[in-house]
């Protein structure tokens, strides 16, 4: 069987032409033999007359021509055609090449990305992209140079490693480099990927993809920042600080050295946040902070823990008491006043100081607590004060803790129940008013008196949370008394914490309108003259602010609190509580006897009432009668009691009288 040859349709218009031609060729040769052979044998057969032979030797000749010529024409009009036809598709796939080319370009000058073809050694070979403000060089000097010669040697160590990975695995990701641009640092991540590969490794040829990533490492950076530092004072803060003081602490055991940690908090800083605001308060711990920076030791470390707490880390101690002159330096700092526009502050700070190595083994945030402790501790002992960590008080402070929990689960059990003492008039025998004080119903140790709990919570937000029980415990309590038809006034005690509470006002305003068949001004609110001397402005805010309700204040233990007379001027206290301490003694005690007139001749002037407190016998009735202060609390009168007592004993006080 004979095989047709095949013919490449993809084979160039020339190789067909050419197959063609040669085709054409042997057809021709072949009729032309053919038709010489038969013709003449022809002619010869049919006629034997010379000249007839001449003439049909002519016509066979014109016959030949004509077969041929048409025979021609046709193979020729078929090459043309199919040389055309292959014209057109060349014509079609340049201008298909070309559309395609625009795109890739178009495409690639559109990538945000630099994209080069480069060599193994690192010869670039080609450059794409319109970013040409990121390349390092003008664009003409990249082709056929190495990176070596155009980057700096941190960056061209990073493009040979990205190389020798794509190299050796095919591809590289993640690696990142910076240049130093006329807009400033940029940085840049490397994608490669080998393009082509030769039989020789090193002349294998890779895409490179240079991705500036500035902005997402520039934010990368701010947050890692912010993970370690203070966004306020930029100080370290306490994660970072846990860091160095455990690097501290190393050093000192092999050093046989010593490590102290200082724990500041700034006495009264929530006043200032208060009174002018946050703004101001950032600033003052700005100022506080870059005075710190100034005095600290080099070796040393400073970090803000948080609200207006700094610690300090003193290493390099050969004993522990070279700690306290260091610590003494940043006490007279926090002393030193503070401008801020008109506005020009005095602060204080307490200070707690602990100390590594210790007889037993802590970590450094057991370390950084110990000193809170003895902060905490030297806040109690007043204002600028610093106190050492000693651990037997913290065992203590450990049962402290413990016993605060159970406050928390008394609460929570309705375990506090509220006693009554009346407020007398001994001369006119009316009753002018109940103290509530709070007891503890403890299910083992039956019930606990206040002196048993409350100074246990003195300075825990506990203590706010159970003054607020006790208001709505009052205001419940008034309500039943009035359904029984006793209309008496109640008066509170308020610790400090809640006096100085910046919703204290608002809480209380949402109380009375949820009680809103008791009126506020059967709400006397009692303070200690400590707690009122602790910020003068402050409290007196506070009493305008409640004036306006109609409830009145009274000042507890009046007397213990170094009174001055500007300060009883200042402050607008209805009711003054003569501290039981003064009347105890009062009928064999000259000096007390003295206070008493001087404490009435004062209160008469400033036009205040007087109560004296811890009336015990009808001896000081009669004294204090006879001194002129009708008003008095104690036991001589009656004695605390639950409030289903309290509408019984008002009938048969206020109705001996008639007796």
């Amino acid at each position: 069987m004979q095989t047709q040859p095949h013919i490449d349709q993809d084979a160039p218009p020339g190789n067909s032409v050419l197959l063609e031609a040669v085709k054409l060729a042997l057809v021709y040769a072949a009729v032309a033999s053919l038709w010489i052979l038969f013709s003449d044998q022809a002619v010869a057969a049919l006629f034997t007359d010379p000249q007839t032979m001449t003439t049909a030797s002519m016509v066979k000749g014109w016959l030949f021509i004509a077969v041929t010529a048409t025979l021609l024409f046709g193979h020729v009009h078929t090459i043309l055609g199919k040389l055309q036809s292959a014209l057109r598709q060349t014509r079609a796939h340049a201008q298909e090449l070309q559309r395609s080319e625009t795109q890739l370009r178009a495409t690639l000058n559109a990538l945000p990305d630099l994209l080069f073809e480069v060599a193994y050694d690192g010869t670039i070979l080609a450059h794409h992209s319109n970013r040409h403000d990121l390349l390092a060089a003008p664009p003409d000097m990249f082709i056929g140079r190495r990176f070596s010669e155009i980057l700096a040697p941190d960056a061209t160590g990073v493009c040979q490693q990205a190389l020798l990975e794509a190299a050796q695995d095919g591809s590289s990701s993640g690696k990142r480099y910076s240049l130093d641009l006329p807009q400033g640092e940029h940085w840049f991540e490397l994608s490669v990927a080998r393009m082509r590969q030769v039989p020789a490794a090193d002349e294998d040829h890779y895409i490179m993809i240079a991705r500036d990533v500035t902005l997402f490492h520039t934010q990368q950076r701010q947050l890692e920042h912010l993970e370690h530092f203070d966004p306020v004072t930029d100080l370290p803060n306490r994660l970072l600080l846990g860091d160095r003081l455990t690097q501290a602490m190393h050093h000192a055991v092999r050093r046989k050295q010593h490590v102290a940690v200082a724990y500041l908090d700034l006495d009264g800083f929530q006043a200032i946040n208060e009174r002018h605001g946050r703004g101001v308060g950032d600033q003052l711990l700005i100022a506080l902070a870059k005075r710190f920076k100034q005095i600290m030791r080099n070796e040393d470390s400073l970090a803000r823990i948080g609200g207006d707490e700094f610690a300090l880390v003193f290493v390099d101690l050969d004993q522990t008491d070279e700690a306290q002159p260091i610590l003494e330096r940043f006490m007279r700092a926090v002393t030193e006043p503070v401008c801020i526009g008109d506005l020009r502050m005095e602060v204080t700070a307490s200070a707690g100081l602990s100390f590594y190595p210790q007889a037993e083994s802590i970590d450094a945030d057991q370390l950084l607590r110990q000193a809170d402790q003895a902060m905490y501790q030297a806040k109690l002992q007043g204002q600028g004060q610093v106190h050492l960590f000693d651990n037997a008080r913290d065992h203590d402070i450990r049962g402290h803790n413990e016993f605060r929990e159970h406050l928390r689960l008394a609460l929570q059990r309705n375990e506090f129940v509220m006693y009554y003492q009346p407020k007398v008039d001994m001369a006119a025998r009316r009753v002018i008013g109940m103290e509530a004080l709070i007891r503890w119903q403890h299910p083992e140790r039956g019930l606990l008196a206040p002196g048993a709990f409350l100074p246990e919570i003195e300075d825990d937000e506990l203590a706010v949370t159970l003054g607020e029980w006790t208001l709505q415990s009052a205001f419940v309590q008034l309500a039943a008394w009035r359904s029984e038809g006793l209309r008496v006034p109640v008066s509170v005690n308020i610790g400090a914490r809640q006096l100085q509470s910046p919703d204290f006002f608002a809480k209380f305003s949402e109380l009375a309108s949820r009680f809103s068949d008791v009126a506020p001004s059967l709400i006397e609110l009692e303070i200690l003259e400590t707690s009122a001397l602790q910020d003068l402005s402050l409290v007196s805010a506070v009493i305008q602010e409640f004036a306006a309700l109609g409830v009145g204040f009274a000042l507890d233990d009046f007397g213990t609190g170094y009174s001055s007379l500007s300060y009883f001027k200042r402050l607008q206290v209805p009711t003054i509580k003569i501290d039981q301490s003064f009347v105890r003694d009062l009928l064999r005690d000259a000096h007390d006897q003295a206070i008493m007139h001087a404490v009435l001749g004062l209160a008469k002037a400033f036009g205040r009432t007087v109560i004296a407190e811890g009336v015990e016998t009808a001896d000081h009735c009669e004294r204090l009668l006879a001194m002129g202060c009708p008003l008095g609390q104690g036991y001589a009168i009656a004695r605390p009691m639950p409030a289903h007592l309290v509408p019984q004993w008002v009938r048969e006080y206020e109705d001996s009288l008639r007796h």
